[in-house]
């Protein structure tokens, strides 16, 4: 994204602000899909940042939604069910039965415990529709089962007429660096299908393996060979003897590089041998995977851009701790109080992990940039003491907060539905 861009940005809109450039974000996806190859799909793990799900429903094979709340957000978007796979270790009775009552079909769900895969059976079997399941396989956390229960499941599904167990979901962990561990798991899960098949005679249809690529947040980090990675990747897939559906399940690698922070200078001063500037953002704003009290140097730009002496600086938020460091010695150029300072690959998960409610401080805006439509507001900045509006005598009814009263929206549904903006 352009410097003009992201300044003229900073003038129609308060910062802090996050910016996510939709044309960066397609090109990446695209390149990415390039790279896998038609033998392999991809699925969106939305918790990455659910504000780009409309852009990438037309554009992946499948969004991940791990919970109810990601799955109204894809439905308010206009995606289909089977568009979809409901996630995630929690999945509640209430919540899984109004999907069964609510839809005609119904997305593919992971099953991570033995209850949750009787409560789908349950449900399927009430509701008398068809349902795909992946069982989860566990990597030693809480996520998942262990593989005799997952064996064990298998089994038992073929006495369910409405339950298919369509493959296995696998996910270790993210920012790994060694492709080689993404093949080794890869060929683990092809020797489990292959068992599954020689032992009861069962050909699972799918599977969902989500590989953790890394993401070079910091200045000085090696650089991903993201085209080196998918190459082995695809060689890995193709020598496997399971010839069903591969599905790489991505967040970040697919839309970190299509994001921007953007926040002010407000003041500037000095204590002891170090300079303080202090900006209108934070660090409940913005979050980079392994960057702890600022110590880690990310890509960033001053805007205006200054050709002239300048020094070390320490960036720091409004937050009222000591930890609220965006960066340390970061070298800025005559700086001045109303300077921009852009922090760059804020596209995944800054806007979903950071501690938005800390200090009451207002949740940023958010915007974004298509070269076709201009720079569009998705939402303005908010403030969080709207979510603190006292319970006034007559504003509860049957123990629940009356509907009229003022709060704040929780969705926006972009014009022109799934992928348009």
């Amino acid at each position: 994204m352009t410097d003009a861009i992201l300044q003229e940005a900073a003038k129609q809109y308060k910062t802090p602000f996050y910016l996510f450039d939709i044309d960066e974000l397609i090109q990446n996806v695209e390149r990415i899909r390039k790279l896998s190859g038609e033998d392999i799909n991809i699925c969106y793990a939305m918790k990455a940042n659910p504000f780009l799900v409309a852009a990438l429903a037309d554009r992946v094979n499948r969004i991940e939604a791990c919970s109810a709340g990601e799955y109204d957000i894809c439905r308010n978007q206009g995606i289909k069910p089977e568009k979809i796979i409901l996630s995630g270790v929690l999945k509640k009775k209430e919540e899984l039965e109004r999907i069964f009552r609510k839809e005609m079909t119904l997305p593919v769900v992971t099953a991570e415990s033995k209850e949750q895969f009787l409560l789908i059976s349950e449900l399927a079997q009430k509701y008398e529709k068809n349902i795909r399941v992946l069982l989860r396989l566990t990597s030693g956390n809480q996520f998942g089962m262990e593989l005799s229960l997952v064996e064990e499941l298998l089994i038992e599904s073929l006495d369910y007429p409405y339950l298919k167990i369509a493959g296995l979901h696998y996910f270790s962990g993210t920012q790994k660096t060694d492709v080689s561990l993404m093949t080794h798991e890869l060929l683990y899960l092809n020797g489990i299908y292959k068992e599954f098949k020689n032992r009861y005679g069962i050909e699972l249809d799918e599977m969902e393996y989500g590989p953790g690529m890394f993401v070079e947040y910091f200045q000085k980090q090696k650089e991903w060979e993201v085209e080196a990675a998918f190459q082995k990747l695809r060689m890995c897939a193709k020598n496997m003897s399971f010839k069903g559906t591969i599905t790489l399940e991505l967040g970040r690698s697919l839309t970190a590089t299509c994001g921007y922070y953007v926040t002010t200078i407000q003041e500037l001063k000095q204590n002891g041998n170090a300079s303080y500037a202090i900006v209108d953002g934070g660090i409940h704003q913005m979050h980079y995977d392994g960057q702890i009290m600022g110590m880690k140097l990310p890509f960033y730009r001053q805007l205006p851009r200054k050709s002239c002496e300048g020094a070390y600086w320490n960036v720091c938020g409004a937050l009222c701790t000591v930890n609220d460091v965006l960066a340390k010695n970061m070298w800025l150029n005559e700086v001045q109080r109303g300077d921009v300072l852009v922090f760059e690959k804020m596209g995944a998960y800054s806007i979903t992990e950071g501690m938005a409610l800390f200090l009451s401080r207002e949740l940023p805006g958010i915007l974004v940039f298509r070269k076709t439509a201009g720079l569009i507001q998705f939402r303005p900045s908010l403030l969080t003491s709207l979510f603190y509006k006292p319970f006034l005598e007559g504003e509860m009814t049957d123990g629940r907060i009356n509907e009229n009263i003022a709060g704040v929206g929780t969705g926006c549904k972009l014009h022109g539905g799934a992928g348009s903006y």
